[in-house]
């Protein structure tokens, strides 16, 4: 849970009106199929057991993130723990895209945390920059909040965006509980204690001024990392399986139109010469001299661009190429580029 929910996040002005003007540009999908096996000879450790090598504290708070071992019921575990009135974001040196995560967690009455996802290496807020899973006590946190906690703020929910569909899941606290995330695109899946509570679509999340005030929802790709907030608590037996990516030759995901079919460049026109490349000269143009402009110009643009195994292809020889079509206004646009 953000320890702030007041604060906003930095304004985006990419994803208001533009008009689309691309040098390098490729539909990204992500297929969706059926989950993965996952066995667990094939998952690696996020945690030696023995220090926090492999991770990085950002925006330390307090006394942070500690490794000790932990001697419960005759038993010693291992564990990365944050300090009571301690935090930051602890996050892993190495980036994710998708995944299964696995881990066990114990939390004190009421304590806050959060599992970043696919995050930048920031010590900002990482609910709005990247994706927060929340991590929270629940039963103990409806008291220390007088019970003002929206759904979107309890356990396992994408942090003020989509709310789990599970309340009770969770063992008391005080108690150890395992949990499993998937994310496979745009689709994330959190399992506590065997209990799916989160199965959504990220694409689902249509709001602009959701989306606005989380841009870090559009990321494919980040840093994985714990979100301190002042309150103690414990993680072990973290672990990893990272999954590979399916394209689908530019098949649209749901909610979305393919811009680009992988074979031509049908929907795409070469942009005229300066100083017409300005929209309110281009406008400005009597209709014959437009049509003898864009002629000119889609012969450029057939020159030095093309449609090769499913990508397009500049020779940076030319100019830039556009839509044909020129009236977009609000919209999300994916796009690989490389």
């Amino acid at each position: 849970m953000h320890s702030t929910d007041c604060e906003k996040s930095s304004s985006c002005s990419w994803l208001e009106t533009i008009y689309p003007i691309l040098l390098i540009c490729l539909l990204p999908v992500v297929g969706c199929q059926g989950l993965p096996a996952a066995h667990e000879d094939e998952f690696t450790p996020l945690f030696d057991g023995q220090s926090l090598k492999g991770w990085t504290l950002l925006n330390p708070k307090g006394d942070g993130y500690g490794v000790k071992n932990l001697v419960e019921n005759g038993a010693t575990n291992a564990v990365i723990f944050c300090a009571k009135g301690g935090g930051g974001n602890l996050l892993s040196e190495k980036q994710y895209s998708d995944f299964i995560l696995r881990f066990d967690f114990k939390l004190t009455p009421g304590a806050n945390n959060g599992l970043a996802i696919r995050a930048p290496m920031k010590g900002g807020s990482l609910a709005y920059l990247g994706t927060e899973l929340q991590i929270i006590e629940n039963d103990g946190a409806r008291k220390k909040y007088n019970n003002k906690l929206r759904p979107d703020q309890y356990h396992g929910a994408v942090y003020d965006v989509i709310p789990p569909t599970n309340f009770d899941a969770q063992k008391p606290a005080g108690q150890w509980n395992t949990q499993e995330v998937i994310a496979i695109g745009r689709r994330i899946i959190v399992k506590v204690n065997g209990k799916t509570i989160i199965d959504a679509d990220l694409n689902s999340v249509t709001d602009p001024a959701k989306l606005l005030k989380h841009p870090g929802l559009l990321r494919d790709t980040g840093h994985l990392g714990f979100l301190g907030h002042n309150d103690e608590v414990f993680f072990k037996n973290i672990r990893i399986k990272e999954l590979p990516r399916v394209e689908l030759d530019n098949r649209a995901p749901d909610g979305f139109t393919a811009l680009f079919d992988g074979k031509t460049l049908t929907g795409w026109r070469g942009l005229l010469a300066g100083p017409n490349n300005n929209p309110i000269k281009r406008a400005a143009l009597t209709p014959a001299a437009r049509v003898a402009a864009q002629a000119k110009a889609d012969d450029k643009m057939l020159a030095h661009w093309q449609a090769a195994d499913g990508q397009l292809h500049f020779d940076g020889n030319g100019t830039s190429l556009s839509t044909a079509r020129h009236d977009y206004a609000n919209y999300e646009l994916l796009v690989d580029w490389k």
